[in-house]
């Protein structure tokens, strides 16, 4: 890389809302000792939010964020504009990767409202119950300003267990459905009066081999964009399987099933109890095609013993489409920063191929109902679309994630993706 003047870099901030990627690529391999000088300057002087600032973010150490999430809070409580400045977006990616550094600003972040309007306004909510739900919010989501109480229950569900209880019993009689419903995005469920936990406590990112794929790099830059989701120290004793050819048959074009993962040993915090082992699969060809939802049925083994379900359509993938190529992967526990993802916040350059936790939804939650107990199945795993170290590639419909639920008592898999 080309000797780059760091100072003049972080000057043409104000002039300029991007800096050349190619540039900054060089500056995340080489140098991340700048990494600091560069988000604090995009912070201070962006007024707009920046991609190649907002994946620093996820870069710079704990200590760093620390610093520039108060660096962030000051400069939006001077004026700068709630809703579209770096630094409300730099609230926005903290609100993922470590809540808790706006446990103490969260009065003044409802004040300066910030990110209002915003799919994720209420995300820094989630660091609340480190220090007690507030009871600010719990009086709030009874207001009888419509706005406010919309405002206050949102944050409330980004509480999880802390603040549900209080959420559901400030819900007034009518209207309460669809806050039901809501739920489901903090993966919970309310069933006959109870709370239930729709993701599994334990999370796991899928480690690839080195070069399996194809490293995320801005359009035109050669240099690959880091990330240490790409990079966890893998579980010993849990290697897994990826990819290729898995017993059973779509129940659509009766064609061979297609392998997603096999996991000869299951972390015990994966909610799966009725089997030492799991093997994943749906029809690559007929998936979100001919079959919006794919169901399996699997032995005490873990192997797939049939099919459910009928087509939805006649209409499948066309052409036919290749297995996903085979590998071995490696499990990884993923470290509590990363135990959060957006799709739309991260961008393509974080590793969203994980196991457990909370899945990270394109569109509106989707928790099918169990084909055999009725029960709202769990989530299990999910796998995005994947650009191979050959060139070649598999996408979820326009790009987006395949997702696996899981009924343990039923001992039944379900398969779907959503795209954009």
């Amino acid at each position: 890389m080309p000797q780059v003047d760091v100072a003049d870099l972080i000057d043409s901030l104000a002039a300029r809302a991007h800096w050349p990627y190619e540039v900054l690529a060089g500056l995340m391999n080489e140098a991340p000792e700048v990494l600091a000088s560069v988000l604090h300057a995009g912070v201070e002087r962006l007024a707009r939010s920046s991609a190649a600032v907002d994946a620093v973010i996820g870069l710079v150490d704990t200590g760093v964020l620390r610093a520039e999430t108060s660096h962030g809070v000051a400069v939006l409580a001077s004026g700068a504009d709630p809703r579209h400045s770096q630094a409300a977006s730099l609230i926005a990616h903290v609100s993922m990767q470590d809540p808790s550094l706006l446990a103490d600003k969260l009065d003044l972040l409802w004040d300066l409202q910030v990110n209002r309007g915003a799919y994720y306004e209420s995300w820094p909510w989630r660091g609340a119950a480190d220090r007690g739900v507030p009871e600010r919010l719990v009086s709030l989501a009874g207001s009888a300003d419509a706005g406010t109480a919309l405002r206050a229950r949102a944050c409330l569900l980004q509480t999880r267990d802390a603040g549900l209880p209080q959420l559901v019993a400030a819900l007034p009689t009518r209207g309460a459905l669809p806050w039901v419903a809501e739920l489901r995005s903090v993966a919970w469920d309310y069933v006959n009066g109870n709370l239930i936990r729709l993701a599994p406590a334990g999370t796991y990112h899928v480690q690839f081999p080195d070069g399996f794929l194809r490293p995320f790099c801005w359009a035109g830059v050669d240099q690959p964009i880091p990330h240490p989701t790409w990079k966890l120290p893998a579980e010993p004793g849990m290697p897994a399987g990826f990819g290729g050819l898995a017993a059973g048959r779509c129940p659509s074009c009766e064609g061979q099933l297609h392998r997603l993962l096999h996991l000869p040993a299951i972390p015990a915090d994966l909610g799966v109890s009725r089997c030492p082992a799991l093997d994943l699969a749906a029809c690559l060809k007929c998936l979100g095609w001919s079959i919006s939802t794919m169901f399996f049925r699997h032995g005490s083994d873990g192997h797939i013993t049939a099919s459910i379900g009928q087509p939805d359509t006649e209409t499948g993938f066309d052409p036919e489409p290749d297995p996903l190529p085979a590998t071995k992967v490696n499990l990884a526990a993923t470290p509590a920063r990363w135990r959060q993802q957006d799709w739309a916040l991260s961008n393509g350059r974080e590793n969203l191929n994980r196991l457990g936790g909370e899945p990270t939804w394109i569109q509106n939650p989707s928790y099918p109902q169990c084909p055999s107990c009725r029960r709202r199945m769990h989530f299990l795993a999910q796998l995005d679309s994947l650009d191979f170290a050959d060139g070649s590639q598999w996408l979820w419909g326009s790009g987006g994630i395949a997702y696996i639920l899981w009924c343990d008592p039923c001992r039944i898999s379900a398969v779907l993706w959503q795209c954009t």
